[in-house]
């Protein structure tokens, strides 16, 4: 007896894969953890674009724009087959020392370009996959913080941490940096020191691997 053939039998089908062009400050600690945590989810393609001492973020963000204009550009003229239109473009760096910061947010968010930002520094961003953290501090006391933490990373080698020693702590980490972010906005002192918003990348590359 023949098999009847069934309408209703469901085919596989190949969904795309989500690009993120990444315009990075940090030439060490924040690729080896944007490697790591990539490698957590499914589809998603990483390009990271390292600027480090590319003159801050106002240069770091001009950039950025530039090249998300160009795909722009290139999917206007039909030339682009691929999936390069639908990059997602975002720029990653502290605040250190770097002036104009609010000029740069406002800069990449006229161009939908993302800003994952961190005030000291990234190392504030990593604490917080530990623990709560939030009282004034610069960066050289936040990195000497975040050591005592993480056995893997040391300030004066200049050795990067092992992320998979606490990737799997992120949901914890954006919790904590979405509580933060939230009282220095409560406070009128928005962008201000502890502050970052790099829960806002992960969130975004998670949401697009799933």
């Amino acid at each position: 007896m023949k098999k009847r053939f069934s309408l209703d039998r469901k085919t596989e089908t190949t969904l795309p894969y989500a690009r993120f062009v990444i315009f990075c400050e940090g030439a060490n600690t924040e690729p080896a953890y944007l490697h790591a945590y990539k490698d957590t989810l499914t589809r998603v393609l990483l390009k990271l674009k390292i600027e480090g001492g590319a003159g801050g973020p106002k240069t770091l963000a001009e950039k950025a724009i530039r090249f998300k204009k160009g795909l722009r550009t290139s999917s206007g003229r039909g030339a682009s087959s691929s999936f390069e239109k639908d990059d997602r473009v975002w720029v990653v760096f502290d605040r250190d020392e770097h002036l104009k910061v609010k000029e740069t947010f406002d800069n990449c968010q006229g161009a939908r370009v993302g800003v994952a930002y961190s005030n000291p520094c990234f190392e504030l961003w990593l604490t917080f996959h530990y623990e709560d953290f939030d009282k004034p501090i610069d960066r050289h006391k936040i990195q000497s913080h975040f050591e005592t933490l993480c056995s893997s990373y040391s300030v004066k080698t200049g050795k990067n941490p092992d992320c998979n020693e606490f990737i799997g702590r992120v949901s914890d980490a954006e919790k904590r940096a979405s509580k933060t972010r939230q009282r220095r906005k409560d406070e009128g002192a928005e962008l201000d020191a502890p502050f970052t918003n790099f829960d806002l990348l992960t969130n975004a590359m998670r949401d697009l691997s799933v």
